[in-house]
């Protein structure tokens, strides 16, 4: 039994360590609640318990040592049970327990037992009529979500952040708004149509009551923001105009008013969904993408190095990213990558993004570059970008694709296909899979890609998102073409036609679409409708700056009788830009980066690929 005196001690320094914390002495602080740990004397299980959270605490806010916050915490999960009542202060315990085991990668299975532990201690604390039960319910449902979403286990993370909304209704308005922008943001990630826009209603509804006082600005902006990804995900770019008009204030007043003063954020901004600076980097990755379908490069760069530019300066504030060539994420200040995951996950996009447009214009070189450092960035962080190593294959095998090396780009879609944690990311794997086989011209691949196509032809209808649609269209029209069953390859492709261009705005698309369809309609002597069909894609491939596709309107049939002086004409254009599409495929694969690109096999860490 601890003596009066033993626990007057305690106390004591317990006090005392508060002070030096908050004088700006975290050092003494921590000194002082060792004493407490390591006294050979024993207190009272409560005091030692509470010495060892504030313990970790400190540790995590103010050095590098989360391995050893862990083991402060560790063993006291025995003093938690020989305390009676005391819900809060064992809820504290393994709060930050769990927190310990988020800073250090690999601990998925570790950090869910203990707010599972949590979550059993306010189960009994309920039964108590413990008034703080249901705001712990809710604290410890939205960590097990945000487990089960890095997992990639998103049956899971919808289960909690539902038990989580329930709680918020106990709780207050602005954890309501928290656990409903959780649910809404799960349900982009690949519920249906209906189950989307139901989530996103419920927070519209929420938000006209959230405080005026500022303090809800960022779960106003996380709602206005996923509203943006919804139009995005349904490929409904050309609605976005509205809303960005409201971002860019929102986000701007939200920026100044954090920066003139620090401590205005909510009390429960802990649950934030991102920082200031990756907010600012996602409104202008979001701007990026919508330009993209468009055609408009130049709009789409400068955001993209804007946001880049944001997340590099980030970044390097925080020092997360290596001063060491080869290191790996195991072997970085833990602390330091926990903080910047998301700054590092949207950079990774950013990347993608821009290679995606170099690709299209084949810019090679510069592609290859933007390859390569997203690559880079997946193997030195392969835990924290674990949901984009099917991306960082997608991207590879666009790569391949584009330099026609067909069999290369059919690996890298298969094993995308094999990474993917979201129903989305399949989808778009089995569609550029089918397309890879499709152009190898191997008949055994021709049946591979059939294979692919035919499940997701017969339920296009259900896809969420109309990028999605088209793309199942556009490439099983391809197939028919294939097969020769040439009226049913136009009627897909007629569709795949409205829906990008109507729906999506996606020139791209369009430009593919009309480029197939004037070939057709030219062998049906539709001359008029071909002409114009080909003449409409070859002035979009030029806007786009795509030779490739150039060359594919070049080499579609031309219309029978035509003047000896224009088919020498068009020969000869096609001829120049055969030698330019070779140059740019001699100068890729020269370049040693071509074969470091061919040669990536991502690895998914064992702790989520257990749950994929």
């Amino acid at each position: 039994m601890a003596t009066t005196e033993q626990a007057t001690v305690a106390e004591v320094l317990l006090v005392i360590a508060s002070e030096f914390e908050r004088d700006g002495h975290p050092l003494q602080a921590i000194k002082s609640l060792e004493a407490i740990c390591q006294s050979s004397e024993s207190c009272l299980p409560q005091l030692e318990l509470k010495a060892r959270i504030q313990l970790a605490s400190l540790l995590l806010k103010y050095t590098d040592n989360g391995n050893v916050a862990k083991q402060k915490l560790e063993p006291a999960s025995t003093l938690v049970k020989n305390i009676h009542g005391m819900h809060g202060l064992k809820c504290k315990y393994f709060s930050q327990l769990a927190e310990c085991y988020d800073i250090l990668p690999g601990h998925f299975k570790q950090k869910k037992t203990a707010l599972k532990k949590g979550l059993e201690i306010v189960e009994i604390a309920a039964q108590q009529n413990w008034p703080d039960a249901a705001q712990w319910e809710c604290h410890f449902q939205i960590e097990l979500t945000k487990v089960a979403a890095e997992e990639g286990d998103r049956q899971a993370a919808i289960a909690a952040i539902s038990q989580g909304k329930e709680a918020a209704r106990r709780v207050n308005l602005e954890f309501q708004m928290i656990c409903a922008l959780g649910h809404a943001q799960l349900c982009l990630s690949g519920s249906s149509e209906s189950e989307m826009k139901a989530s996103m209603q419920e927070c519209a509804a929420l938000a006209p009551n959230l405080p005026a006082d500022g303090s809800a600005l960022p779960l106003q902006l996380h709602s206005t923001l996923l509203k943006a990804l919804l139009l995005l995900r349904q490929g409904a770019t050309s609605d976005l105009g509205e809303l960005s008009t409201t971002v860019r204030p929102m986000l701007e007043q939200q920026l100044a008013q954090l920066l003139q003063n620090p401590q205005c954020a909510s009390p429960h901004s802990k649950y934030s969904w991102l920082s200031p600076a990756v907010l600012a980097g996602t409104v202008h990755l979001v701007a990026a993408i919508s330009y993209r379908p468009a055609g408009k490069f130049a709009n789409c760069a400068a955001h993209l190095n804007q946001a880049l530019a944001l997340v590099e300066a980030e970044l390097e504030r925080l020092a997360v990213l290596p001063t060491v060539p080869g290191a790996m994420e195991l072997d970085m200040n833990p602390i330091a990558v926990r903080e910047g995951r998301m700054l590092i996950r949207l950079k990774f996009y950013c990347l993608e993004n821009t290679a995606f447009v170099s690709l299209t214009q084949m810019q090679m070189k510069r592609a290859q570059a933007e390859i390569a450092q997203a690559v880079e960035l997946c193997q030195m962080f392969p835990t924290v970008l674990a949901h984009c190593h099917a991306n960082s294959h997608l991207l590879v095998g666009q790569y391949a694709h584009s330099l026609g090396i067909f069999k290369s780009a059919m690996v890298h879609f298969t094993h995308a296909r094999k990474l993917a944690l979201s129903p989305s990311t399949e989808v778009l794997a089995d569609i550029l899979l089918a397309l890879a086989a499709l152009c190898d011209g191997n008949t055994t691949n021709h049946s591979k890609a059939q294979d692919a196509l035919v499940p997701l032809a017969r339920r296009v209808e259900e896809l969420t998102g109309a990028n999605e649609q088209a793309a199942v269209l556009f490439v099983s029209g391809i197939a028919l073409v294939a097969q020769e069953d040439t009226p049913e390859a136009r009627v897909r492709l007629m569709r795949a036609l409205r829906l990008s261009h109507g729906t999506i705005g996606n020139h791209q698309v369009v430009q593919q679409c009309l480029c197939v369809l004037g070939g057709l309609s030219m062998v049906q002597g539709e001359v008029q409708q071909a002409t114009d069909m080909l003449k409409n894609a070859h002035i979009l491939a030029k806007n786009l700056g795509d030779p490739a596709t150039q060359m594919l309107v070049l080499e579609q049939p031309t219309a029978p009788g035509h003047h000896q002086p224009i088919v020498a004409e068009i020969e000869a254009v096609k001829a120049g830009k055969k030698v330019e599409l070779d140059n740019l495929h001699t100068e890729a694969t020269a370049n040693p980066l071509h074969k470091h690109i061919l040669e990536y096999v991502a690895e998914m860490p064992e702790a989520v690929a257990a749950t994929a």
